[in-house]
């Protein structure tokens, strides 16, 4: 209940000088077209140490193959590191499926007002 509090909070200090006019909208477009940037670069480093993970248990489970403990670590390893990657690419490709199911191409543009037809 804390965490909706302070997530209420933040939203509405957020929206505040756009509920009260006193400033356009554009901040907020900007504040997420670079989060938007930040998770388009985070999104390859997370793959690439989802690999590094499965690659490490990899060479565990096969360097110590006289180790049955350390065999069931590097196969543990294999398996998080195949989850992660799982995760990670049917997330982009949920993102990329409601992309094209509600014509949003992720571009932020400017928020025009609606007009009367001529």
């Amino acid at each position: 209940m804390k965490h909706y509090r302070i997530a209420a909070t933040a939203s509405v200090l957020i929206m505040l000088p756009v509920i009260s006019s006193a400033q356009s909208f554009t901040y907020v477009t900007d504040f997420f077209t670079k989060l938007g940037n930040v998770i388009d670069s985070a999104v390859p480093v997370l793959v690439a140490l989802a690999l590094a993970l499965f690659i490490w248990g990899l060479v565990v489970f096969i360097a110590n193959s006289g180790s049955d403990n350390k065999r069931d670590e590097g196969k543990s390893r294999m398996v998080w590191g195949v989850i992660a990657l799982f995760v990670i690419v049917s997330v982009w490709g949920i993102v990329e499926i409601l992309q094209d199911l509600t014509g949003a191409d992720g571009n932020v543009g400017t928020i025009t007002a609606p007009g009367v037809p001529d």
